[in-house]
Order: structure tokens, then C-alpha cells, then sequence
């Protein structure tokens, strides 16, 4: 039995990445771990009020990763061995190769948008970052072009 890490967002990117890691048996027999990181707020508050609005808005996003991991729960739970659901709050690249090792994660499966040269270049993308840092095998599943 493998662990498997899926990474979702609730993009079109992270819903074609679970559907292609069903469709070539990845999950059959393993254990999937669905993982979906909050990004941090960039917000700086000012003052009090400042506070409040972060506080509410990191609740609502927290809120929308609950919701989002229950959505993919339904997909994958009948398709796999075991598995878990876990969000976080932090930077997506980051905590998501903290998370492959400290799970000991056999594979990532991981969405890509398909940002451009530019994008790519300047924010740079979370599945590049982490096919370039992590320790384990990854599946990038890039979205048909239309």
C-alpha cells in the first residue's frame, strides 16, 4: 500500500488531477491523503477592524476548505483502501512538501493551470515548485487545451 498526496484547490486544474489519478488506478489499494492548503491572508490590517476582517476571512476560507474537501471526499472514498482529509493554513508549495514528509508520501498527484511564460516567471506556480522540491514521485496532470 502506497501513500498517495492529492492536492486540491477546487480549480478545474485540481478536479482534471483527480480524475485522471482515478482513471490510471492511483488510488486503487493505497492510501490517499486529499489535502487542501488555505494560503496565508497577504492583508495587513490597520488596527482593530484590520483584525477582524483577516480573522473573518481566513474563517470563511477555512469554511470553503471543509466544503471543498467533502466534494472531493465523495469522489475518491469508494475508489481507494483509506483515506484521509486535512486542510492548512500557509503557503500551498511549502506545506504541501512539509506535509510529504511528514506522512511519508510515496506520490503526489497535483493540478497545473498552465500559466504562462510570464506568470510562470514571476509567481512562479505551486505545481512547479513542488515537482522541483519534493523527494517523492508526482503526477502533474496539465487540463486538455480546448
Amino acid at each position: 500500500m502506497a501513500n498517495i498526496l492529492i492536492c486540491v484547490d477546487g480549480s478545474s486544474g485540481s478536479d482534471h488531477a483527480v480524475e485522471q489519478a482515478i482513471k490510471y488506478g492511483l488510488l486503487k489499494g493505497n492510501y490517499v491523503h486529499l489535502l487542501r492548503v488555505v494560503p496565508e491572508s497577504k492583508v495587513i490590517p490597520g488596527g482593530a477592524a484590520g483584525a477582524e476582517y483577516i480573522n473573518a476571512l481566513v474563517d470563511y476560507n477555512v469554511e470553503q476548505a471543509k466544503e471543498m474537501l467533502e466534494k472531493y471526499e465523495e469522489r475518491i472514498k469508494n475508489k481507494c483502501l483509506n483515506y484521509s482529509t486535512r486542510y492548512i493554513i500557509g503557503d500551498p508549495a511549502k506545506e504541501i512538501l512539509h506535509y510529504e514528509e511528514d506522512n511519508e508520501i510515496d506520490m503526489i498527484v497535483i493540478g497545473s493551470r498552465g500559466l504562462g511564460k510570464f506568470s510562470r516567471t514571476v509567481m512562479g506556480s505551486v505545481s512547479t515548485k513542488v515537482s522541483n522540491n519534493c523527494k517523492c514521485s508526482i503526477f502533474v496532470s496539465k487540463e486538455p487545451h480546448e
